[in-house]
């Protein structure tokens, strides 16, 4: 963030500044306009998910469209599951996904309760201690009450929302440094979607490999199909 933007920043209150932020948006282009990913992968996502029906995992959803992986697919008629620990952001999907199964709950290991560590920017909202400390040196964010919320193992969430018979077409990870741990908690032989996007800030495009979160896909039969910002995107090796 530039200085002088910075400067202004700071004079707005933090539980204005998503509202700020979707009015230039609006007005002068982002998530109202070519595409919702803060990067534009669901550019890159539509042209490998053509069909004009599917269905979607988004775990870590944050908000219906604002850098939102599956905002595009939700308007050519997709449908799916988005999973936020935060109540305010599953009442904008209540409103703005009603075809969607709108879930309050967060994803880890096993069932229980972990902490929800929350900022003025709901979007790097995390579950990770580590990244919640390196987001308090963070002028631009102002660090909200931490909370205590209940998770669920992707196996079971997916076991109990996923229609019967239904494949997944395009899973989305976004959690903030808890996104290994959401894709280890899954059931792969039952739910295996046919692309994956997830958040890797570790990934080395000359070393692949040497993320942990692309040798885990890798491992579980998926190849690595494009690189955006801090996204993979994966696709299963039998679709290739």
């Amino acid at each position: 963030m530039r200085p002088y933007i910075e400067r202004v920043w700071q004079h707005i209150p933090p539980g204005q500044r998503m509202r700020v932020v979707e009015i230039k948006n609006a007005l002068v282009g982002g998530f109202k306009h070519h595409h919702y990913s803060q990067f534009g992968e669901d550019v890159i996502l539509g042209s490998m998910l053509r069909a004009p029906h599917g269905f979607y995992v988004d775990v870590g959803a944050n908000h219906p469209w604002r850098y939102s992986n599956t905002a595009l697919l939700y308007q050519r008629g997709w449908r799916g599951i988005n999973i936020d620990p935060n109540t305010e952001a599953m009442q904008r999907f209540a409103q703005a996904r009603r075809r969607d199964t709108n879930l309050v709950c967060g994803v880890g290991a096993s069932e229980g309760l972990l902490t929800y560590y929350r900022f003025s920017d709901p979007a790097v909202n995390t579950f990770s201690p580590t990244v919640a400390e390196k987001l308090r040196t963070k002028k631009w964010l102002v660090e909200l009450p931490a909370q205590t919320v209940p998770v669920f193992p992707l196996a079971k969430i997916l076991a109990e929302h996923v229609p019967p018979s239904t494949q997944i077409d395009f899973m989305n990870v976004d959690v903030e440094g808890h996104d290994l741990e959401v894709l280890a908690s899954n059931d792969w032989a039952r739910f295996a979607p046919t692309v994956i996007a997830v958040e890797d800030h570790a990934f080395d495009p000359e070393q692949p490999h040497s993320s942990a979160i692309c040798t885990y896909l890798h491992d579980h039969g998926y190849h690595l199909a494009a690189h955006v910002g801090p996204t993979i995107i994966c696709i299963r090796k039998e679709t290739k």
